[in-house]
């Protein structure tokens, strides 16, 4: 960050899933200390890093940056953290952290996701009277495009993170999120990202096609029979809004990282690490004038065409899961029911039926089948319906709130003889 800070100043944001699992993501300890050297030695102001998911991998960056990027924070959270910290060169002023109430299964161990406690963690950077809201998180994964069990999962995460940053924003001068999303260009979750929390795409707005960060050709982690290796996944994204004091220009938004680590044949990690650089130039008095007029973005017609459509796809997506989380546990009190009878003939008849006594393993077998089922009829079951009813509940608030800035805007366009076409007030957005 660079020039007169009253009247305009850059600054040059990078973000990289380091894909950081202990014992599992190869050459870690060569990829992070290579990932940390290219940081050091670079010209970034703020560095948002996802998947640090070791304390002492994220201790030595920490060591390795601490001249050129002196603070720091890690979002601890979870069983193993929540794997997202923030770089900056200049002072941290508030650090908070906002974890997911829902984050996948505790079960699905080989996902892990639930472990991790993922959520979105907010920086506040004051440099020189400007104020940053800087924001990054790691959205719950996608492991079968065919069949995503985890879509209501996500797409909750992602309004909640979408509500977030709206509380938090105010009126900071710039804020951006940066992360690993898991979400594609086109993918609802992003829509919703960016239309209810009013943020711009700089890949979009660079006027770039596409950029793969993931399952790119160009990262020696890609499979080469990958069937993705043609066009990549773009699921890592820098998004951004300006405050009321100053207008914001991105001029630029690209790769970042080399193809390959100096001295060897592989990448710094299997996603690709990209950064974009933003122009602040300080408003006019009119001009902030403007800017708090038109601060809610609910007046905008185009937005709310977009916002609302998204909204009510995302409420059908919660209706599913809803029905879902009723079948599954039904299902449940079916089995525990059955194993239940099963394991008490087994206590009746064991007397009757030595062979069983050899096979001691069956009853132990039958009675953990009995309290997972128990678990996830009667505990995990509710929690789970419970937050995706909480996601489904915001999601009306906004909803209908869409509706009463389009009565607002019928009275003024009657007035006006305006034609524009507006959202039919009885479209339905019902529980069922």
């Amino acid at each position: 960050m660079g020039e007169d800070s009253q009247t305009s100043c850059n600054v040059n944001i990078l973000t990289l899933n380091c894909w950081g699992i202990p014992r599992v993501s190869k050459d870690r300890d060569v990829r992070m200390k290579a990932i940390a050297e290219e940081i050091a030695c670079s010209k970034y102001d703020v560095v948002c890093l996802q998947e640090v998911w070791k304390n002492e991998d994220f201790k030595l960056i920490k060591s390795i940056v601490f001249e050129t990027l002196p603070y720091s924070h890690y979002f601890y959270s979870g069983v193993m953290g929540s794997g997202v910290c923030i770089f900056s060169r200049y002072e941290m002023t508030e650090a908070l952290f906002h974890q997911w109430q829902l984050n996948g299964y505790i079960h699905k161990i080989f996902h892990a996701d639930w472990f991790g406690g993922k959520g979105v963690g907010l920086c506040q950077v004051l440099v020189n009277g400007l104020r940053l809201n800087v924001y990054t998180t790691h959205l719950h994964a996608q492991y079968d495009c065919d069949n995503d069990e985890y879509l209501a999962h996500r797409l909750i995460q992602a309004f909640d993170l979408a509500q977030f940053i709206r509380v938090t924003a105010g009126s900071a001068d710039l804020c951006v999120l940066a992360g690993d999303l898991n979400v594609e260009t086109e993918d609802l979750c992003l829509q919703l990202i960016l239309e209810y929390a009013r943020l711009t795409d700089a890949m979009t707005k660079a006027g770039h096609d596409c950029m793969s960060t993931y399952y790119c050709s160009r990262n020696s982690y890609t499979k080469k029979n990958s069937k993705l290796l043609a066009q990549g996944q773009r699921i890592d994204h820098i998004l951004y809004r300006s405050g009321p004091r100053f207008k914001v220009e991105l001029t630029s938004h690209d790769y970042s990282f080399r193809e390959r680590i100096p001295g060897t044949d592989i990448s710094y990690s299997d996603h690709e690490a990209i950064n974009s650089i933003f122009r602040l130039t300080k408003r006019s008095t009119a001009d902030v004038s403007n800017y708090l007029d038109d601060l809610d973005f609910y007046d905008q017609g185009s937005d709310l065409k977009s916002l609302k459509g998204s909204l009510l796809k995302s409420i059908q997506v919660c209706n599913h899961a809803l029905s879902q989380l009723r079948r599954d546990r039904v299902w449940y009190k079916c089995f525990f029911a059955i194993f239940s009878t099963f394991l008490i003939l087994i206590s009746l008849f064991d007397p009757h039926l030595p062979f069983l006594r050899s096979y001691n393993i069956v009853p132990v077998v039958i009675t953990l089948i009995l309290v997972f089922c128990c678990l996830m009829a009667f505990l995990w079951n509710s929690m789970e319906y419970n937050g995706v009813l909480c996601g489904k509940s915001t999601m009306k608030i906004a909803l209908r709130r869409t509706q009463w800035y389009r009565r607002g805007q019928r009275k003024r366009q009657d007035k006006t003889g305006s034609q524009d076409e507006l959202l039919s007030e009885e479209e339905d957005y019902s529980d069922e």
